[in-house]
């Protein structure tokens, strides 16, 4: 029989020790000699969920039609920055997708055609009879800008649609997704607890030991530039090619962990203040702040807010001019700190129209 290498793993998951067989100790080895998983990259992951959660649960959308609901028009914002809303006859159905230009621009740069991309799926859509169409070329629309004085026609409803951006375009009619926006400072707050990390086992920093060569220099220069890694990965120790017997490569200052710890609340703050939500102010400071002072060291969340709510809103007023709909976009109530008071204009057009006819409850029993 050959050799074995036992599946260590799977036995320590299941709760057996492997160490009282002395023909795991290879295995053992071999699983201990394994790389670190980086704290930094997971530390990233998971700031990156949780700033998905946050920019997709800013609003709330009300009466959507049936296949769309907010989580996915702000997942589709956030990844893509923009989409188009439009109706397919052959499926009857609303979609609301990525898009390509198609066609020309008009005068102020914006688009006269646009087709409509996956959104990271397939290329095939079912029907309501259960049948596969090709869904490309035949969905091209034509994006309208304003509302219409004259009520749409059914056969608008199949060669129009509406665009909406995450926020105001700049000169260019396609927009940056928030993820690459944010993915910056986020990658800068996946190296605080490593940091913290390294400089809690060490208190003094990264060393190096002597090792044998004859280049000091040039080693601890080479050395000096391998400092952030070795404090993200939590690697306390460089080895040098010179003949010093020990190298400080830090200036042996002591910094706290809650330092850190600050340095990654301002950093979420302001991650936060981009996303236009409201986050205590930048720039936290130990000893008491006035609201003024508060107010002047971070980016002004409202302003982003309004910016992304107007986009939506205009969104859905002209959806609802084209298609006859009813939706509508608030701010959660979590964010705005208010009860929910949204108005349901489906509800309100109803009311209207039942008094227009027969008048309310109220009148009819005078």
């Amino acid at each position: 029989m050959g050799a074995n290498l036992p599946d260590i793993e799977t036995l320590i998951q299941a709760g057996i020790s492997p160490s009282a067989n002395p023909k795991n100790k290879a295995a053992l080895a071999a699983l201990g000699n394994k790389p670190k998983v980086s704290l930094k990259e997971n530390l990233r992951k998971n700031y990156r969920i949780v700033d998905e959660q946050n920019a997709i649960n800013r609003f709330k959308w009300i009466n959507l039609v049936d296949g769309l609901d907010g989580n996915l028009l702000e997942r589709v914002l956030y990844y893509k920055g923009a989409g188009m809303f439009f109706y397919n006859k052959t499926l009857d159905r609303y979609f609301f997708l990525p898009f390509a230009l198609s066609g020309g621009i008009d005068i102020y740069g914006r688009y006269t055609g646009c087709k409509p991309l996956p959104f990271h799926g397939s290329t095939d859509v079912e029907d309501k009879n259960g049948k596969w169409k090709q869904f490309g070329e035949s969905n091209i629309r034509e994006p309208i800008w304003e509302i219409k004085a004259d009520a749409y026609t059914e056969k608008d409803k199949e060669k129009y649609c509406v665009l909406l951006t995450d926020y105001s375009k700049q000169i260019s009619q396609t927009v940056i997704p928030r993820y690459l926006l944010q993915d910056p400072i986020i990658d800068v707050m996946s190296n605080m607890i490593p940091y913290m990390n390294t400089a809690l086992m060490t208190s003094t920093g990264v060393k190096g030991i002597r090792v044998n060569g004859d280049d000091e220099a040039d080693q601890v220069k080479a050395l000096s530039k391998q400092l952030e890694q070795a404090a993200l990965t939590g690697d306390p120790w460089l080895a040098i090619n010179a003949a010093v017997e020990l190298q400080e490569l830090t200036n042996g200052t002591t910094v706290k962990a809650e330092d850190y710890m600050l340095a990654l609340n301002e950093l979420d703050n302001h991650r936060l203040s981009m996303l236009g939500l409201d986050s205590g102010g930048l720039y936290n400071k130990k000893s008491t702040v006035t609201d003024g002072q508060v107010a002047m060291q971070y980016v002004s969340p409202s302003s982003i807010m309004q910016d992304g709510l107007k986009l939506r809103q205009n969104f859905c007023d002209l959806v609802n001019d084209l298609f006859g709909l009813g939706i509508w976009c608030v701010e959660d109530e979590n964010v705005s700190g208010m009860p929910s008071i949204w108005d349901d204009r489906a509800s309100v057009e109803n009311d209207v129209a039942e008094e227009s006819e027969g008048g309310s409850e109220d009148d009819t029993n005078v």
